[in-house]
């Protein structure tokens, strides 16, 4: 019954009748994504030393893609907000993904972009729901 982590595609079927879904769907993602832009875009801050890692990893020859689950527009803000747009190379963000994390869609939209393959690959979490 765990539901962290999941995207609306994925959360809503389980709190919301499937018969009411269609007719709700909508105005609560736009909500939703009013709120969040009001009330929580402005607090938000990068974890601390995260551009210093990112600048690490890229020093050492790795290369860096952000695979987000947010749309594109709020991810150029995001990666604005954690001071490391210039460090990556290629993004995918909701409109890449057909299904929302934790299914693999969206990391599968990354390794393509980058033209690698998963066991070349690290992916590196911004929650613990992400280990």
């Amino acid at each position: 019954m765990r539901q962290i982590g999941k995207g609306s595609d994925q959360l809503l079927p389980y709190f919301v009748p499937k018969e009411h879904l269609a007719r709700i769907e909508k105005p609560l993602k736009e909500y939703r994504k009013e709120l969040f832009h009001k009330e929580c875009f402005h607090t938000l801050k990068p974890f601390p030393d995260s551009r210093e890692l990112l600048q690490t990893m890229r020093a050492a020859g790795l290369r860096v893609a952000v695979a987000s689950s947010s749309n594109k527009e709020d991810l150029g803000r995001l990666k604005d907000i954690a001071r490391i747009s210039d460090l990556v190379e290629e993004e995918t963000s909701s409109g890449d993904a057909d299904k929302s994390k934790p299914e693999p869609d969206i990391f599968q939209a990354a390794l393509s972009r980058l033209l690698v393959k998963p066991e070349q690959a690290v992916a590196l979490g911004d929650t613990r729901w992400d280990v």
